[in-house]
């Protein structure tokens, strides 16, 4: 079959891992919203005032989740397509209509372009960072340490990027757009690897053996990806400010090593292989 084929396995890999980590970020969001607003009782005046302030506390977080879900899609359905061939152009095929289904995904529901704009001043506002910049793990222990370890690196520089950037633009922020979208595709990074990784570490609690290997790998391949991601967008950030000292701990971010990539990578192409389809 033609995913015994090395290129192949990749690509199925790489798409298990974002839509594993697409869902990881909708399931945090909507626990988080559900949450807040099980706290605004329904008898309360003016509820569904209260009601929408509740949703708006986590408009940064539906910003991130919305610019990361429909970009995943984008990628994952183009590989797809490309695993297809010719086939894939072929209406009887269903890559075809996602395939031109898709793109409007990034327009509509704001424009991912306008969503980013908005993630870094949304974030900022929130005080420390927004939900997705806070500590959320009590210790970076246990068994994705080296993952946990690799998001406070990030933390750190984003914060950093941040703060040097409106000490130096203030007010005018807002017009450089072009160091709010570097921004924005960092924290992107940094609240979908975190995600998943909660999500994986939640799951292991009541995982039988075979899906533990499955959870560590789809982790592993989540973080490659991130700090790949990450470290480009941090990179540019502090290229356009026209200062490094913000990257101090990207050491940090680079020492990390995705030990048994390649082996994570064949475990979760052949788990999909296997039963010829999404397994998380």
């Amino acid at each position: 079959p033609i995913s015994s084929f090395g290129a192949i396995r990749e690509k199925l890999a790489e798409v298990a891992a974002m839509t594993f980590a697409a869902e990881a970020v909708v399931y945090r969001l909507a626990g988080l919203i559900d949450e807040r607003l099980a706290t605004i009782a329904r008898g309360t005046e003016n509820y569904y005032v209260e009601y929408q302030k509740g949703i708006e506390e986590y408009a940064a977080e539906c910003a991130l989740t919305k610019v990361f879900c429909s970009e995943a899609a984008a990628r994952g359905i183009d590989a797809m397509l490309q695993v297809h061939g010719g086939y894939g152009y072929i209406a009887e095929y269903p890559i075809e209509q996602l395939y031109r289904d898709e793109r409007v995904q990034r327009i509509y529901e704001g424009t991912n372009e306008i969503n980013r704009i908005l993630i870094p001043g949304l974030l900022l506002r929130k005080g420390i960072g927004g939900t997705g910049l806070e500590p959320a793990f009590a210790a970076a222990g246990g068994r994705f340490a080296p993952e946990k370890q690799l998001l406070q690196a990030m933390k750190r520089i984003w914060l950093a990027l941040s703060d040097r950037t409106v000490a130096r633009f203030g007010a005018e922020v807002a017009s450089e757009q072009e160091i709010l979208l570097a921004l924005a595709d960092a924290a992107i990074q940094i609240f979908a690897l975190e995600s998943a990784v909660l999500r994986a570490e939640k799951a292991l609690k009541t995982a039988t053996e075979q899906r533990r290997q499955e959870y560590r790998a789809v982790v592993t391949l989540c973080a490659f990806a991130a700090r790949q991601q990450f470290a480009n967008a941090a990179d540019k950030c502090a290229t356009f400010l026209g200062d490094d000292s913000p990257l101090e701990a990207m050491g940090a971010v680079t020492a990390y090593r995705a030990s048994g990539l390649l082996a994570a990578q064949r475990l979760i192409a052949d788990a999909v292989s296997r039963v010829e389809r999404y397994i998380f």
